[in-house]
């Protein structure tokens, strides 16, 4: 029984013994990689050995600022090479306009399979965005998809889809009369996320879920779960092994599963229908699956589209307009400007036509200004192909690499007065000419730029439009610009706004 117990002792003795040395081994090898391969690089101090500056990151979130924030710092700190550690792994920032134009535009780094495939295309094991648009990592795969899909998004084919913005924001201002004429307080970062919604399920899918009426319904409710499990994926990267996490992501699998077979139900009905019938859909939805519809793509490889369309495509427009209209009440020459022009344009119409967008100037430099504030995807993300020289500094290969059209929006050394809301600063730019796309891109740069960029301005600006012509809107106390980070940018204060009907 002793010898036994001795035995068991021993043992004991050498696993702590063998953990200690993989816990010296790990030691050494964070030092190589801060104080060798990456010493070179710019950046702030550690504030952890083994959390790196992940501390300072939640310090200033706990100070009400966001990360692009800290990293804008740090930029004007460091330079515009910046390294910032989180944990173990090394995260280089970039805010050179001619650096990032290399990396995006010219030398056409790939994107990072450590982000996009444990956040994207599976979360938490599961299948979420699978290889979608935004998700393959494979070129040739992806260019062949890429201009199988680029009609559908083209004006030509956007401008048969003005029914579905209009008729969505009908809807939405229907319900926020009834807001208005019982005198209560509306969140609007919330009804702006409904009515986008409802725009991708009408618009890009042919399918009506009711989403505004009813902000309880299920599929409401798992994309807010899934929205909530990315961003835990992102910020912790040690999620596969922390089993404390293991309750909130099965609800996020469970949500995924939801999604996916919604998005499976409607592809498949919608596939019957037109072996039955030649009737034509006036959406996307009908496009993919007669138009642009590649034989090689299985059923799974559709709904990957169906989910990332709408979590890339409602999500980050309600950031654009909520973030719009906080900016317009708080700077009220501006609002009054923009309130100005929608009356001008529409008149006594209820529509926006498509020959109306044009003639919303002031709004489109409003929005414009909105994205160069507020980019709804702050960074973009890739990865080095091998050992290359960004700026001065040699970059080892297989470095993640990301370059933000947050900080670059922000920037002091590119924009006069970079904090302001100033949206005549785009009355002389000549659509854009004169600032440069490495210092503004709120849509990312190069081949894998966004490709619903058009469908997303010309719904920003409809139902912008429609909702200014038709309330006065005051905003509440205490609303103030903080953001909260969820994949896209959000209000953290939601904009509480209180209604009335204009007099048109």
């Amino acid at each position: 029984m002793i010898y036994l117990s001795n035995l068991i002792l021993q043992l004991l003795l050498f696993i702590l013994f063998l953990l200690c040395i993989l816990l010296l081994l790990f030691s050494l090898y964070i030092l190589y990689l801060r104080r060798i391969k990456y010493g070179h690089l710019p950046g702030p101090k550690v504030s952890s050995f083994f959390k790196g500056n992940f501390p300072d990151i939640r310090k200033a979130l706990s100070k009400g600022c966001s990360s692009f924030e800290f990293i804008l710092d740090c930029h004007i700190k460091y330079g515009d090479i910046v390294v910032i550690w989180l944990f173990f792994l090394p995260w280089v920032n970039v805010a050179d306009p001619y650096t990032i134009k290399a990396i995006l535009l010219v030398q056409k780094f790939p994107k990072d399979p450590r982000f996009y495939r444990e956040c994207l295309e599976t979360l938490f094991g599961e299948r979420a965005m699978g290889r979608s648009l935004l998700t393959n990592l494979n070129d040739e795969q992806w260019q062949h998809r890429r201009s199988l899909m680029n009609p559908a998004f083209h004006r030509l084919y956007l401008r048969n889809l003005m029914c579905h913005f209009n008729s969505s924001t009908d809807i939405f201002l229907a319900k926020l009369r009834n807001v208005a004429e019982n005198g209560m307080y509306v969140k609007m970062a919330d009804e702006f996320s409904l009515v986008t919604l409802d725009v991708i399920c009408k618009a890009g899918f042919g399918i009506d879920l009711d989403v505004i009426i009813d902000p309880q319904s299920p599929f409401i409710q798992s994309y807010n779960m899934i929205l909530k499990g990315v961003e835990e994926a992102f910020v912790n990267p040690l999620h596969k092994w922390d089993f404390t996490s293991y309750p909130r992501q099965r609800e996020v699998i469970k949500a995924l599963r939801f999604l996916r077979n919604t998005g499976r139900d409607t592809i498949r009905r919608r596939t019957h229908t037109l072996s039955n019938d030649s009737k034509k859909f006036q959406d996307i939805l009908d496009h993919i699956l007669s138009d642009g519809r590649d034989p090689r793509l299985s059923e799974e490889d559709l709904i990957d589209d169906f989910v990332t369309f709408f979590s890339s495509g409602h999500e980050t427009t309600s950031s654009t307009l909520s973030f719009c209209l906080l900016e317009l009440l708080h700077n009220n020459d501006v609002f009054c400007n923009a309130v100005q022009e929608i009356k001008n344009v529409l008149g006594a119409q209820n529509d926006v036509t498509y020959d109306d967008l044009p003639k919303f100037k002031y709004l489109d430099y409003c929005l414009k200004e909105t994205l160069r504030l507020y980019p709804p995807a702050p960074g973009i993300i890739r990865v080095t192909p091998n050992n290359v020289k960004l700026n001065k500094y040699v970059i080892p290969k297989g470095t993640t690499i990301s370059s933000s059209p947050y900080v670059m929006g922000r920037h002091p050394q590119h924009w006069a007065n970079p904090e302001g809301f100033q949206p005549e600063r785009w009355r002389c730019t000549n659509d854009e000419g004169q600032v440069s796309t490495g210092v503004y891109f709120p849509f990312s740069l190069g081949p894998r730029n966004c490709i619903g960029q058009q469908f997303a301005m010309i719904e920003s600006k409809v139902i912008l439009a429609k909702f200014l012509n038709t309330f006065n809107v005051e905003l509440c106390r205490g609303q103030t610009k903080r953001i909260h980070e969820r994949g896209s940018l959000q209000p953290l204060d939601g904009v509480i706004c209180k209604l009335s009907i204009a007099n048109i």
